[in-house]
């Protein structure tokens, strides 16, 4: 009975796990893997919200019961309230979440259990729970091969870890794709050359009038290793120092917003922080970015636009010329008193 465990089926699942760490489509594949590993016996991966009754991944239940246990059969399903509530990465059998007698009184269990395979064995694993949704991975066994449950618990205890590390995986994965759509929209906004610039000048993205910053060459440049610099030693001095303050070196009175001489008159020139929310669970903290643009001036006086600042950070008018203050050089304090205002801000120049 021991033999579907030998250590190198199991490893080569575990292998198959972590595939799917990296393309989530590679989920049902494990399920089918899984599968031939026990014929007959169902698995399946719920990956979204239990209210939804969604199975994302499955093999050995026949596709009509699974549309009819998403569509309506999910609801009358007595099992959800009990996984709900059970602890995680630990492997329970049908046995442990109620008797035979106690299943056998549900409709569920003569409308879709007995007809979808007559599953009247099986285990299961909750992987994560959070407030959006419980994943959880179960086997479905039927009556014929119950007694292959032992086993299939085995199974799911050691893959369960692994599971959950790949699922988390696929979280930070998502994290990232999303984020740096996010980003790509945003900069294709602006109105100017917009990069996102990280630690040692590493750019990050950038949108289509940087591209052709970088193809005329003369401003600003990428070279092989990603970082950006300007080739003007007193611009690039410039830009190092503030990049340094945006991303999170405590340093007052460093200006942020300088000018260089471009081609058609001076060109403006913004670093600004941008720090990253609070996501998912699963995703780990992204690191400090910067937002460097390169775009005409706005006015002699004004060399950052304050309808970015306002759309970035959600300033108010009088934090807006607080801001504009600090661009030049100005400190916190020294900006507060020329404008006669108080030198706590909501945002300033450190965040």
């Amino acid at each position: 009975m021991d033999s579907e465990l030998s250590g190198a089926t199991v490893l080569a699942l575990v292998e198959s796990v972590y595939a799917a760490g990296c393309d989530p489509r590679q989920w049902q594949r494990l399920a089918d893997e899984v599968h031939a590993l026990l014929p007959g016996i169902a698995f399946t991966t719920h990956l979204d919200a239990p209210a939804t009754g969604q199975a994302a991944y499955s093999a050995g239940i026949a596709p009509e019961y699974l549309e009819s246990y998403a569509a309506h059969y999910h609801a009358q399903n007595p099992y959800s309230a009990l996984l709900a509530r059970l602890q995680e990465g630990k492997v329970y059998c049908s046995a442990m979440l109620g008797t035979r007698a106690w299943i056998e009184q549900h409709p569920f269990y003569h409308e879709w259990l007995k007809p979808a395979g007559n599953f009247t064995y099986g285990t299961s694993v909750v992987l994560a729970r959070d407030r959006r949704r419980l994943m959880r991975v179960s086997l479905d066994i039927p009556e014929r091969l119950g007694r292959m449950e032992e086993t299939c618990a085995r199974l799911l205890a050691r893959l369960g870890p692994h599971m959950t590390r790949a699922f988390e995986v696929n979280e930070r994965l998502g994290a990232a794709v999303a984020t740096e759509s996010a980003l790509n929209a945003l900069l294709e906004r602006i109105d100017g050359a917009a990069f996102v610039v990280g630690a040692h000048a590493r750019a990050m993205g950038h949108n289509a009038e940087a591209e052709d910053l970088l193809r005329a060459g003369w401003l600003v440049r990428i070279d092989p290793a990603g970082r950006v610099s300007f080739p003007d030693p007193h611009a690039d001095a410039a830009f190092r120092q503030a990049l340094a303050v945006a991303l999170g070196a405590p340093k007052d009175g460093v200006p942020f917003a300088f000018q260089v001489a471009g081609e058609g008159g001076d060109l403006s020139v913004m670093v600004l922080p941008l720090r990253p929310v609070a996501g998912s669970a699963a995703a780990s903290p992204a690191a400090p970015r910067a937002l460097l643009t390169v775009r005409q001036p706005d006015s002699d006086a004004a060399a950052v636009p304050g309808h970015l600042l306002k759309a970035l950070y959600g300033l108010t008018c009088a934090e807006i010329e607080v801001v504009l203050q600090i661009a030049t050089g100005v400190s916190v304090a020294d900006a507060a008193d020329v404008l006669d205002v108080a030198p706590r801000l909501r945002v300033d120049h450190h965040r």
